[in-house]
């Protein structure tokens, strides 16, 4: 085995314990190297993209905070608004802040209703600012 071929071997392995096991069998094939196992794994996701980009907004759209604290429940929103990102569906700024007010626990009614009518709206960041000294 040559120095390519052994880390072509090294990058397949590494993708191939980062995948499920259902998601393993589909991308297991002899003679096939690292760019074509990754081009293989793209085309896959890629073409899925739609269909989860539109599952993710709806989570998006109806995302609460139940019992989570302000950090916890902004990285949750920020988890799936950079997946919406990178799937070429981002959201507004303004979206992310009507979102956010709208799951927001009932211990923040007055903070809720202090931003839903500031005008023009806080930022995002400032959104989480006001909660976090709410909290």
């Amino acid at each position: 085995m040559d120095e390519w071929e052994c880390m072509d071997s090294i990058v397949k392995s590494c993708i191939y314990t980062t995948l499920s096991p259902s998601l393993l069998q589909m991308s297991l094939k002899k003679k096939s190297n690292a760019y074509g196992l990754w081009t293989q794994l793209e085309k896959l996701f890629r073409s899925n993209a739609e269909s989860w980009a539109m599952q993710l907004d709806a989570e998006l759209r109806s995302i609460t905070m139940g019992k989570l604290f302000v950090s916890a429940y902004y990285t949750k929103i920020l988890t799936i608004a950079d997946t919406l990102d990178n799937l070429d569906a981002e959201v507004p700024e303004k979206n992310l802040i009507i979102y956010t007010v709208k799951g927001l626990a009932p211990k923040f009614g007055y903070i809720q209703s202090q931003i839903r009518h500031s005008k023009p709206l806080p930022s995002f960041t400032d959104t989480q600012a006001m909660l976090l000294v709410e909290e």
